[in-house]
């Protein structure tokens, strides 16, 4: 009793706490004991009813269950059978749940109640029979409460519709498989070392893509940081084959399933019960007819996946088993090698076994069977880890024959040599030693059943001597038909805790020195190119100030819903978030969408603002190119200007900044969106395609137009003589006034379009502004120029470099390095108030690699990476008080100092 008092509690009934699978798990297996909250036994006490009619129907049940539960399984449904109850607005009372409670608690086996699962009703019937059959529980209660106990109606339809049976057993599947993830992954990894495996897949490029699945690559990573340093893989002659290079896809499927499946689990058992007095489910409502029958069939779904991914471990956890029993047969005498073949026989048997009760959950889909669906998945877990626990066995086998080996070899030369594990692998192979060393043998009642009893067929004389080891050190071969049962039993006890959390700290530490890396399309920066960026920096703001503008700045993400909608087809670049609180979240993709929600959110219809920060694209890097970098924005809001003002402005500022940057030649190549539509117009393209052929016109500075011509015939829909007129315009591009004047002809086709008319008439204004400002030999008027994001409405605009570096002859090798446009409508997305905006984007990166480029080439002068001006240094000892005041005197009058 005194053991008892020190176990932990699991507590039923609190407000606002939930109960999770491990919990389950913990009272199931009985390191729980289950304390009732009293203030929600109160409640139920209060709200009992007083008279209510009793069950009409005999409950004890007449059939055998089809589905044979074991005590841990029992006592998960008892558990959750009391914790739906106490969360349930049905008339019941307290009785019911503490009787439950003081079951679990008292040591009686569970299976006394029921030992099977054959449906939620039949589970209601038990645990009704239990109650109004005499037995010390209810006697004790008796003397505790006035009256005689049998079960309500009302009771018995709660307990029927509580799902205790099926999310019971759930609950235990989901931590099992929570479990054997990490177990799975420490086996795989010992049987890496054991084979020799070839393991350079682990390090595939396509676990550090961006499309990679984050649990495969997770798994990729982990196996490598637990292998780095092994002398033991990746030798000539090893393994190769499947069941190796596909561990981290199959590894990493059974993580992300049994995450999926938990999630969805977490909701279905702290879901509060309603009074189902109709007795319908209320999830058939709105389900389809395959599903109509089932209590929970997102749930279902999830256990299902996770079926089929156990399917894939046990057969890849069986290939690795095959081949180091090939390995143990050809290098080794055995004594009894017929044995090792029929253990190993047996462990295809299994496998076999599971993917036919695979076959046979569809038959429970089809048939709504909900307690063959779940008791199917926990049998096929237990199974699943069973035969890891055999993988592992004979891997820690090959292992220690492998070390003896190679000391009887050592022996003949000076020294001797370690067996050259990986250091994270080293560690936990010694913690399940230790482990084994520690426990007695007992039979399992989970995992594989032949294993249980395969002592009694081999006695321990036989194998009590180990014949490569002549010194009569306890036998490998001996422990070898011991440790599956130990290392499955692992499954029910304490221990398996303790290795995941020695799993995750080598992990998380990376304390095997692996060399860090840094993500793709990220960068770090050394002092001299932040001394670049500083500098490159303050002349921006400068600009920027020099024009009014004042500085604003934005949340680094906003909701997916801002952004959604107003990038074309680059949406698809967006960098989603994975958001613990509830709101579907994004990075921002650049700085004037959040600009445009600002305006909105808080009603201002005029301003003139910058911004300098990070942006987000989920892009493929390259030269200039980054998934993370900064943009430096500048913007014109408001409708209180002269026409083509602010759009004048905005180019006026761009010409200044390439020029004070001094980066060299550059062109600004513009257009006009209306008179793009009025060209696609004038060509016959229909208007519900403008976009996407824009999309395919924008790509025209990196393909040729035979390639983009292609896009818009084979893949936009385009006709070809369309697309043929198409690229008699596009064509057209030079000098502004030049191309101006050719647009405006008589009997040109523009002047014919509404849209593009009323364009070309405020590009002359445009042009003119430009002109008085000297600034206009550096635009060039080009139709070609499309801008693929959907908010632009009027003048749109690109600046490319188009000077070279000394280091290549390649110009234009940087690409567009700022770009920008009218965006009258975007406001008006987010607002009933339309305000009409301009502005440009800096794409600064890429003015920074040209700028480090031309440095490296000796084209541009160095900057200093410190700005001090006065180095105070003492000669002689004793000085350190004198040099500490002087220099504290200096930074005082503002004067940058060392000492």
């Amino acid at each position: 009793m005194e053991v008892a008092r020190k176990k932990p509690r699991v507590f039923l009934g609190s407000k606002g706490a939930s109960l999770s699978a491990q919990d389950v798990w913990k009272v199931a297996y009985g390191h729980a004991l289950v304390e009732l909250d009293v203030a929600a036994v109160e409640r139920l006490a209060r709200n009992a009813p007083k008279d209510l009619p009793l069950l009409d129907h005999a409950p004890a049940p007449v059939s055998e269950p089809k589905e044979r539960l074991d005590e841990a399984q029992c006592r998960a449904v008892l558990l959750l059978m009391a914790h739906k109850l106490l969360h349930s607005n049905a008339k019941i009372r307290k009785f019911v749940p503490v009787y439950l409670v003081e079951y679990l608690n008292s040591g009686v086996p569970a299976t006394f109640i029921f030992e099977g699962f054959r449906s939620e009703e039949f589970i209601a019937d038990c645990i009704a029979q239990s109650i109004s059959d005499p037995n010390p529980l209810v006697e004790k209660l008796l003397e505790e409460n006035a009256g005689e106990f049998h079960v309500t109606e009302q009771e018995w339809r709660a307990m029927a519709d509580a799902g205790a049976g099926r999310l019971g057993i759930s609950c235990l599947s989901l931590y099992l498989s929570a479990v054997l993830s990490v177990f799975a992954d420490v086996v795989a990894g010992l049987s890496c070392e054991a084979l020799l495996a070839k393991t350079k897949a682990f390090d595939s490029e396509a676990y550090s893509q961006a499309s990679a699945q984050k649990a495969e690559a997770d798994v990729a990573s982990d196996l490598r940081i637990l292998l780095v340093g092994s002398k033991l893989v990746n030798k000539p002659g090893g393994f190769d084959g499947e069941c190796i290079s596909a561990i981290p896809r199959i590894h990493g499927a059974l993580r992300e399933e049994a995450k999926i499946a938990a999630a969805r689990l977490r909701v279905e058992i702290n879901r509060a019960s309603f009074d189902n007095k109709e007795g319908v489910s209320l999830f058939q409502v709105g389900c389809s007819p395959l599903h109509s029958n089932f209590s929970s069939p997102f749930l279902f779904n999830s256990l299902v996946s996770l079926a089929l991914t156990l399917e894939q471990l046990a057969w890849s956890s069986f290939g690795r088993i095959a081949a180091m029993r090939a390995y143990l047969i050809e290098s080794i005498s055995l004594p009894h090698p017929d044995q090792l073949l029929d253990e190993s026989i047996d462990i295809e048997k299994e496998c076999e076994r599971i993917s036919k009760n695979v076959v046979h959950l569809y038959d429970g889909i089809v048939y709504s069977k909900d307690a063959q669906i779940v008791h199917m998945v926990y049998e096929a877990l237990k199974t699943t880890c069973g035969i890891f626990a055999f993988e592992a066995s004979m891997a820690l086998w090959v292992l220690h024959l492998r070390e003896i080996r190679m000391k009887t070899t050592e022996k003949k030369k000076k020294g001797t040599q370690e067996l050259g594990l990986g250091k994270g692998m080293a560690k936990l192979k010694q913690i399940l030693l230790q482990q084994l060393e520690l426990e007695e043998w007992q039979p399992s009642d989970m995992g594989l059943p032949q294993l249980a009893n395969v002592l009694s067929r081999q006695t321990l004389a036989e194998t009590n001597q180990n014949p490569l080891d002549p010194g009569g050190e306890p036998s490998y071969h001996t422990y070898f038909y011991k440790w599956p049962s130990q290392m499955t039993n692992w499954f029910a006890g304490n221990f398996l805790q303790h290795l995941v959390a020695e799993f995750k700290s080598i992990v998380d530490s990376n304390e095997v020195a692996r060399l860090p890396k840094i993500a793709k399309g990220t960068r770090d920066f050394t002092p001299k190119q932040m001394a670049v960026r500083e500098k490159a920096f303050g002349i921006i703001a400068g600009v920027f100030k020099r024009h009014g503008a004042v500085a604003l700045d934005t949340p680094v993400f906003e909701l997916r819903e801002t952004l959604m909608g107003k990038y074309g087809e680059d949406t698809k670049l967006i960098y989603d978030l994975a958001d613990q609180g509830g709101e579907l979240l994004s990075l921002r993709y650049d700085l004037t969408v959040p600009f445009a929600r600002y305006l909105a959110m808080n009603k201002i219809d005029k301003l003139k603002r910058y911004h300098i920060a990070r942006v987000y694209r989920r892009d493929n890097p390259a030269k200039g190119r980054y998934r993370e970098f900064y943009q430096c924005d500048f913007d014109i809001a408001g409708s209180d200007y002269p026409q083509m003002v602010p759009d004048f402005e905005v180019l006026k500022v761009l010409t200044e900044l390439l020029d004070e940057l001094d980066i060299g030649d550059y062109q600004v190549k513009l257009n006009h969106r209306r008179l793009l539509d009025g060209m696609l117009e004038i060509c016959g393209v229909p208007a519900t395609k403008f976009r996407s052929i824009c999309s395919a016109i924008d790509k025209l500075d990196k393909l040729d137009w035979k390639d983009v011509k292609k896009e818009m015939v084979e893949e936009k829909g385009l006709s070809e003589e369309t697309a043929d007129e198409i690229g008699k315009l596009v064509d057209m591009k030079g000098e502004p006034m030049a191309v101006l004047e050719k647009l405006e002809r008589e009997g040109s086709p523009f002047l014919e379009n509404a849209g593009s008319k009323s364009a070309l008439k405020e590009l002359g204004t445009l042009f003119h502004y430009l002109q008085n400002a000297n600034c206009l030999h550096r635009i060039s008027f080009d139709l070609s120029l499309a801008r693929g994001l959907d908010y632009y409405t009027g003048v749109i605009y690109e600046a490319v470099f188009k000077g070279s570096t000394s280091s290549s002859s390649e110009t234009g090798q940087f690409g567009s390095i700022a770009a920008g446009g009218r965006y009258d409508n975007l406001v008006g997305m987010f607002s009933r108030q339309p305000v009409p905006a301009v502005g440009v984007s800096l794409g600064i990166e890429r003015v920074f690699a040209i700028m480090e480029q031309q440095l490296q080439d000796g084209s541009r002068q160095g900057i200093r990476e410190t700005h001090t001006e006065v180095v105070v240094l003492g000669i002689g000892e004793g000085l350190m008080d004198f040099i500490i005041a002087l220099v504290a005197e200096l930074w005082a009058v503002d004067m940058k100092a060392e000492f």
